[in-house]
């Protein structure tokens, strides 16, 4: 199979498996309305305890400290979608297509759907929500729908994607998943320690990669080839 038959095959795949975690929400709207309320009293009950944990957190990570400062930093640029989850999507369907291996461009597949829908979730939630980052001059709360950045905590998009990303690798090749959910924990300190997010604005993006993972590992079962094959 040529590379632009394979990269076409992926596109159908990403398609496919995007609408996996659409679908299963549509068809238990019930358990995502209870999900929903399940989000807000979790977000309610931890609330209070936000400012001392974040504090902890950086204390006990030695927050002045020049070389993790820098870890941090380098970690929470990891975190973006182009630095680290579209190069290994990428990776996976150039190592796949090498190998013939059907299972590494369907691993490649799940990891940026993952990543993109979980990132879209927190993108369009914190521009809604309205929390001020934990360097903002401003009271914490849910401010409603805001443009300022600085307005823009809830929940953490860096950390979104990077678990979004991570979960369906860890429930389907441990063997990549176990890595990559080790870079995503490293860049959900980052956000923490660099003093950008909450400890439940981490949270919950966790939280939501767990949700769209438990979909895109069904999807991965069921299109899962009895062989590993190209064809």
């Amino acid at each position: 199979m040529s590379l632009t038959h394979w990269f076409t095959t992926a596109g159908r795949e990403l398609l496919s498996a995007l609408s996996a975690p659409v679908r299963s929400a549509w068809q238990q709207k019930r358990a995502c309305v209870l999900f929903f309320f399940l989000l807000a009293g979790i977000v309610w009950w931890l609330f209070p305890h936000d400012k001392q944990w974040l504090s902890e957190v950086r204390t006990a990570s030695c927050e002045h400290h020049v070389l993790l400062r820098d870890s941090a930093e380098w970690l929470s640029w990891l975190g973006n979608f182009w630095s680290f989850n579209a190069p290994l999507a990428v990776s996976l369907l150039i190592v796949g297509w090498w190998k013939k291996s059907v299972r590494l461009r369907r691993l490649a597949v799940i990891s940026l759907v993952g990543a993109a829908l979980t990132g879209s979730v927190a993108l369009l939630g914190r521009g809604l929500t309205g929390r001020p980052r934990p360097t903002a001059q401003r009271a914490d709360g849910f401010y409603g729908p805001h443009k300022s950045s600085q307005m823009q905590a809830f929940p953490s998009g860096h950390t979104a994607s990077a678990f979004g990303c991570a979960l369906p690798l860890l429930a389907t090749a441990p063997a990549l998943g176990v890595p990559a959910t080790m870079v995503a924990t490293g860049i959900g300190w980052s956000r923490l320690y660099l003093g950008r997010h909450h400890p439940t604005d981490v949270l919950v993006s966790i939280l939501l990669a767990a949700v769209v993972a438990r979909s895109l590992a069904r999807w991965h079962r069921t299109h899962s080839p009895t062989t590993d094959t190209t064809t």
